[in-house]
């Protein structure tokens, strides 16, 4: 069995929860059917899909430690590959430094009229390229309504990266913006670093030692924290450092809060996104399609304002959360509409860079201290 199926043009199977999205027994029976699996005594949908999961975990499921070396040979060589170009284009800046030094002072003025600072500006983004840092941000398109919880961004996060680390209660939310890094020497601790205001003596960071069950839920708790005086995070920044499995030394996860929460936390993500060089975008699907126009338009007029447009259309992702919470009857639509509204802010959008999926159904059916499939399929599609 491939572990890449299709059923027609219509329905395609990479990996274990896209089988959980059948959309019915006639589906069901084309798997059935082409995987060689007998279907006779087959009532409705939900056995179907039960038998079908156990047939794959009989046939796909690799051990832990083939899967770890997929997901660490997939992270190495995509750090490899990104150290070669940031090396190729240190290279160009040089030439261009020195080309410009070797024109007639004239020229050079006439130059600056219309790349202003053009040293200051080569020099800057040749220091951000020899930085090892690789930033992607995770980051949540939703519609606040009252009572309303979250996209299941922090859910997502915690399949991604292995761990329980980050509070996902309904009551709780990402107030802050958490850095979260791979640990040296299995550290692990979270420093929380307080906002400044003019006027005002700064505060010193507080650190959390995450090494025990008291440290996670303080964890959980300062993430989530609400400063009554000022209505927001007392926090410009939560960095995490923890040996997580998933993560390699030199990428760094942003999780942000939600950008559709205000205008406020919009302008606060921009520092981000001029330093980040792949977005991962977390939409609640159980909210009329889950993309709301207005809000998506704000964030992305902020989002040309601080990357270049070809970077952010094709380093970007988008995980449709909360598939379970929509009608299979409007499924269908709702992928349609999704896609269609997406497409309006991003032209160059492909399949593969859109994912309908249910965190909540996923969890129950893996062992957390397994790399998922979902892990390795989101690294090679990435």
């Amino acid at each position: 069995m491939s572990s890449e199926s299709y059923v027609g043009k219509s329905f395609r199977v990479k990996c274990e929860e896209d089988l959980l999205n059948i959309p019915d027994l006639l589906t069901a029976k084309e798997f059935f059917k082409n995987w060689g699996i007998d279907s006779r005594e087959l009532k409705n949908k939900k056995d179907a899909i039960l038998k079908l999961v156990e047939y794959w975990r009989e046939n796909e499921k690799r051990p832990k430690e083939e899967v770890k070396r997929v997901v660490t040979n997939e992270f190495q060589q995509a750090i490899q590959d990104d150290h070669r170009k940031r090396e190729k284009l240190v290279l160009k800046i040089d030439e261009t430094l020195d080309m410009y030094r070797s024109l007639p002072r004239q020229q050079q003025h006439d130059l600056e009229k219309f790349v202003p600072d053009l040293v200051h500006r080569c020099e800057v983004r040749k220091h951000e390229l020899m930085s090892p840092k690789c930033t992607i941000l995770i980051a949540v398109m939703m519609i606040i309504a009252d009572g309303e919880t979250g996209a299941g961004k922090s859910s997502f996060l915690n399949l991604l990266l292995e761990t329980n680390i980050l509070p996902t209660s309904q009551l709780a939310c990402t107030r802050t913006f958490c850095e979260l890094y791979k640990s040296r020497d299995n550290r692990k601790v979270a420093t929380c670093y307080f906002k400044s205001f003019e006027g005002y003596r700064e505060i010193s960071p507080m650190k959390i030692d995450l090494s025990t069950k008291e440290g996670l839920a303080e964890l959980g708790q300062e993430i989530s924290r609400n400063d009554e005086e000022l209505d927001e995070s007392p926090y410009e920044r939560i960095v995490v450092q923890y040996p997580f499995p998933f993560l390699e030394k030199g990428i760094v996860l942003v999780d942000t809060p939600g950008i559709g929460e205000s205008k406020a936390m919009i302008k606060h993500v921009s520092k981000y996104l001029e330093k980040s060089f792949g977005f991962i975008y977390v939409v609640n699907s159980s909210n009329a399609g889950g993309v709301h126009e207005g809000r998506l338009k704000d964030f992305l007029r902020t989002v040309t304002n601080n990357t270049t447009e070809d970077l952010h259309q094709y380093s970007t992702m988008f995980i449709c959360n909360k598939w379970e919470t929509v009608s299979d009857n409007f499924k269908g639509e709702v992928r349609i509409n999704t896609k269609r509204k997406l497409q309006k802010f991003f032209p160059r959008m492909t399949d593969d860079q859109l994912f309908f999926m249910s965190v909540k159904q996923v969890i129950p059916l893996i062992n957390m201290q397994n790399t998922t499939e979902s892990s390795v399929i989101l690294i090679n599609d990435g």
